[in-house]
């Protein structure tokens, strides 16, 4: 009886060491996480004055954003924030902040979060970006739909 007992136990805890040593097949995790990172970050930074704010987002795309991208950026022109799909925002929004990988490509994700507050509220804004594997971590490399936004620039 101690036998069986002491096998099942065995048994019962190489089984849990098996599942807790699986890893996910994707790397959304970390994908996910570094977007909300940036997303905190990039939307906290409304409430700082407006020189201020401005230079924090721009930090921010320093340290999250591909060189291709941010190459793409610096040639266009755009009449709102493409990362809020907006032109104003309140930090408030970062509270609502949802991130979640789509249902299509593996490296597109979903950032979404409220424009407002209370049981009303209707005003969701949703995001979806692709992200890219940039050595030990995730850099967002594109945002969908954003020529849509932008125009020449007149420089």
């Amino acid at each position: 009886m101690k036998l069986m007992l002491f096998m099942c136990l065995v048994f019962l805890m190489q089984a849990c060491g098996v599942k807790q040593n699986i890893a996910p097949a994707d790397n959304s995790v970390g994908a996910a996480e570094a977007l909300r990172v940036f997303y905190t970050s990039y939307i906290r930074s409304c409430d700082v004055d407006s020189r201020g704010g401005y230079d924090k987002r721009q930090s921010l795309k320093q340290e999250y954003l591909t060189e291709s991208f941010l190459t793409k950026l610096k040639t266009h022109c755009f009449d709102y924030d493409i990362f809020l799909n907006a032109q104003d925002c309140a930090k408030e929004w970062a509270e609502t902040l949802a991130v979640s990988p789509t249902d299509g490509a593996p490296e597109a994700y979903n950032v979404c979060f409220n424009t407002c507050s209370g049981a009303d509220c209707r005003g969701q804004k949703c995001v979806t970006l692709f992200m890219l594997k940039a050595g030990g971590g995730y850099k967002i490399d594109g945002v969908k739909d954003m020529e849509k936004a932008f125009f020449e620039c007149d420089n």
